[in-house]
């Protein structure tokens, strides 16, 4: 397991036994480990050189190894509508992905795409209440705009523009 936050590694690594690596994918010492999956939950956007990170993971994937990569969802309807109040248009996302990109993305560097599909997180539009000036307005505004974030994602997640996205690739041979 392999985070920059310490105190999660810590906990990580007594409740489970796992070994651990405080720092930066990018950065880490990974030795001769060889793995059947890695996953990166909201990692791929923060990513100095994802190409590198990619070749990478080719070298510690087993044969037929599998990635699992969560990240916010530039295709989301979230994004669509809130525009620069984005909560996940930060910067220190350095890239912006969606299901297709990220696949293809994949698909480039030696690895197929097994399956790929949005997330709910209703949290996206309730960012929009941060351009209302503090006060009982945005606060009555707030939790309407988590309600109709809410209502959003659930018709979204077919059409795959949800908050998140997921992508599982399998390296090939």
């Amino acid at each position: 397991c392999c985070d920059v936050d310490k105190k999660s590694l810590d906990a990580i690594s007594r409740r489970f036994g796992f070994r651990t690596i405080c720092g930066s994918i990018e950065d880490a010492d990974l030795d001769d480990v060889r793995c059947d999956g890695i996953v990166m939950r909201h990692v791929f956007e923060h990513l100095h050189d994802p190409d590198g990170v990619v070749k990478k993971l080719r070298a510690h994937l087993k044969p037929h190894g599998r990635s699992f990569l969560s990240q916010p969802n530039f295709d989301s309807w979230c994004r669509h509508i809130t525009g620069a109040a984005w909560s996940w248009s930060v910067p220190e996302h350095r890239f912006f992905w969606t299901e297709e990109t990220l696949g293809s993305f994949f698909n480039t560097r030696g690895f197929r795409k097994v399956q790929s599909r949005s997330t709910f997180a209703c949290a996206g539009l309730i960012h929009l209440a941060e351009l209302v000036p503090p006060g009982p307005v945005r606060w009555m505004l707030a939790p309407f705009l988590y309600l109709v974030g809410a209502a959003l994602e659930v018709v979204s997640l077919p059409l795959h523009r949800g908050q998140n996205c997921i992508v599982e690739a399998e390296l090939s041979d």
